[in-house]
């Protein structure tokens, strides 16, 4: 039965409506059949199976700022599932450790993160995952990630395969197709469309080489940037790359972020994924300082838990209140 392709249906985490309705079905499925009514148990059993895969159908579609700590991980579900994204995976960076601190079990953002906020969304498959650069804190959890979900392709960027830490997982992951990109590669999705605006030349996975990404979604424009920092910042002035929504390079690093480059952006919000304390000291106060002096309106994971922004709804974190995009 281990082998089996449908051993287990994946119902995403159930709203209150559908827990009572998993309680009373299950206890007239079982009652039907002790009663010997066995064709009309085996119709609730179907119904109650479909319900449970049909549940999380996307009619709504989603940008989700996945909490992962000191990393990067971004979903992008399109309504009527007409397609689902991962931008970066978050992962761990491996710091030296003594003997004694070491735990028995380490922790993974992969498996105690990533995994299940994506399974308590009902989301079985990928069909791509963009790995922006080859830095742990991004890509890390590759291998976590798919052992539990079905990835269609992996995108990474011209060159940067050449980092050892990528290599490694991608030979580890034989069965998946990996495609290099660089700047100019679309892909359209009916009225959304994610477009590869940077880097424009083979690079070596490093935070400039890192792709980013133009997305137009429910009639917004985000840019997400990856760790590029100021010199790359420099390079994409050069073209139009105004947009709504920015996510701010680096984890709010001062490396990034220029005043120059934001006010080439001029984004309404600015997206800032960081873990809470961390030894970085991320974001970095000039860097906050550069989004306030032109009136960008900040969200962040380490204040704000998970972000999402619902199609059509605005935007609402996992520590807040609902709020509208304006």
């Amino acid at each position: 039965m281990a082998d089996f392709p449908v051993k287990s249906i994946l119902s995403g985490r159930p709203s209150s409506l559908f827990l009572w309705f998993f309680i009373v079905g299950l206890y007239f499925i079982f009652y039907l059949l002790e009663k010997g009514h066995t064709k009309r148990a085996l119709v609730l059993v179907v119904v109650y199976f479909s319900a449970c895969y049909w549940q999380h159908f996307p009619l709504n579609g989603e940008v989700v700022i996945i909490d992962v700590s000191q990393g990067d991980s971004i979903l992008i579900q399109l309504p009527k599932n007409a397609g689902t994204f991962l931008i970066d995976t978050g992962g761990t960076l491996p710091f030296e450790k003594e003997e004694w601190m070491k735990k028995r079990k380490e922790y993974s953002i992969g498996s105690s993160v990533l995994v299940p906020s994506l399974k308590a969304r009902g989301i079985r498959q990928l069909d791509k995952v963009f790995v922006t650069h080859a830095d742990a804190d991004h890509m890390e959890a590759l291998d976590e990630l798919a052992h539990e979900i079905q990835i269609e392709e992996i995108c990474i960027g011209m060159g940067s395969s050449q980092k050892a830490i990528l290599s490694k997982m991608l030979m580890n992951l034989p069965e998946i197709p990996v495609k290099e990109l660089l700047a100019g590669a679309t892909f359209q999705y009916g009225e959304n469309r994610l477009e590869v605006i940077y880097p424009a030349q083979k690079g070596e996975g490093g935070n400039n080489d890192s792709l980013v990404i133009r997305a137009e979604l429910d009639g917004l424009v985000w840019l997400f940037t990856g760790d590029i920092e100021a010199a790359a910042e420099e390079a994409l002035r050069k073209q139009n790359i105004s947009a709504d929504i920015l996510k701010i390079a680096h984890h709010g690093s001062k490396t990034s972020t220029t005043d120059a480059f934001v006010k080439a952006v001029k984004p309404q919000i600015a997206l800032i994924s960081s873990g809470l304390n961390n030894r970085f000291g991320h974001p970095h106060p000039e860097t906050l300082s550069t989004l306030n002096k032109n009136q960008v309106s900040i969200l962040r994971t380490d204040e704000n838990g998970m972000i999402t922004y619902t199609f059509q709804k605005g935007f609402h974190f996992t520590l807040e209140k609902t709020v509208k995009f304006d």
